[in-house]
């Protein structure tokens, strides 16, 4: 019992991980998609 909750709270764990690290990735692009706007003046 005990050992099923402790793996689904890694699993849960690793899926928040996830979570923020795509939206870290989605602000760097955003981020990155803005700056070649403006340098390139489109």
């Amino acid at each position: 019992m005990t050992k099923n909750v402790l793996e689904m709270k890694k699993q849960n764990q690793l899926g928040e991980n996830l979570k923020v690290a795509l939206i870290a990735l989605g602000f760097l692009a955003l981020i990155m998609f803005l700056t070649y706007l403006y340098w390139y003046g489109l």
